[in-house]
């Protein structure tokens, strides 16, 4: 887990002073704790991770796929969204 980890936690801290790491990052990813204040790094989850590791992290995270959507929904506009990774995020969904 340490790998997916720090692979993922690179990615999203690259453009930012500040580090979110992985407890708060599945928090947010999860609704468990409000994104908000972090709303760049989970954005930056979304967008600038690869979808292996996305998918290899949420997994070794036991993150549900329905909240995971639905954190996507919540922060990413209609009009940033990637038609291909909500399509994906919601068949994961589907199939838990």
């Amino acid at each position: 887990m340490a790998d997916i980890d720090a692979l993922v936690l690179n990615s999203v801290n690259a453009s930012w002073r500040r580090s979110i790491d992985a407890a708060t990052l599945v928090a947010c990813l999860r609704g468990a704790r409000e994104p908000a204040e972090w709303a760049d790094h989970v954005r930056a989850f979304f967008e600038d991770v690869p979808r292996e590791a996305l998918y290899r992290f949420v997994l070794a995270h036991e993150v549900p796929p329905g909240c995971l959507l639905a954190t996507y929904r919540t922060l990413v506009t209609p009009e940033e969204r990637h038609g291909g990774l909500e399509s994906w995020l919601a068949g994961l969904a589907d199939a838990a």
